[in-house]
């Protein structure tokens, strides 16, 4: 059971946040959030550890690594990965970012607000997960 525990958490990390839709974000930020959050959900279902930890801040790597116990992110996704059964590696792969919140260089998005028809990957009891705003304009993972 902790091992599932520790599972859910750290595909929240990677998959969820808080929020319903905020009126004045950009629609190109609001569409480059969901993009990351697709992103790294298909790369955890893959084992991909390279695009999954390129797509989290250094805090959002340590999170991951301390998290599951694991030397390094790219370690922690290959765990993960390999614990996951085929229907929520699907759901992972076909996940859906329904809300994105954003406030300034912060954005959140609710767990319940990401969808898949293989798993309710909105069920999973999640912590929020927050994205950051880089220099260059992409986001990334944060906690």
């Amino acid at each position: 059971m902790r091992r599932i525990w520790m599972l859910a958490l750290a595909a929240g990390l990677l998959a969820s946040c808080g929020g319903s839709s905020h009126p004045a974000a950009n629609s190109a930020d609001v569409a480059k959030v969901k993009q990351t959050i697709t992103r790294a959900l298909a790369a955890v279902a893959d084992g991909d550890g390279a695009t999954a930890c390129s797509l989290a801040t250094p805090t959002g790597q340590a999170t991951l690594e301390k998290l599951l116990g694991s030397s390094s992110c790219q370690a922690a996704i290959a765990s993960l990965a390999s614990s996951l059964p085929p229907n929520m590696k699907a759901a992972l792969k076909n996940a859906q970012v329904k809300k994105v919140s954003i406030s300034g260089n912060t954005a959140n998005v609710n767990n319940n607000d990401i969808t898949a028809p293989q798993a309710n990957i909105g069920d999973l009891p999640l912590p929020p997960t927050v994205l950051v705003k880089q220099p260059d304009g992409s986001w990334k993972l944060n906690s």
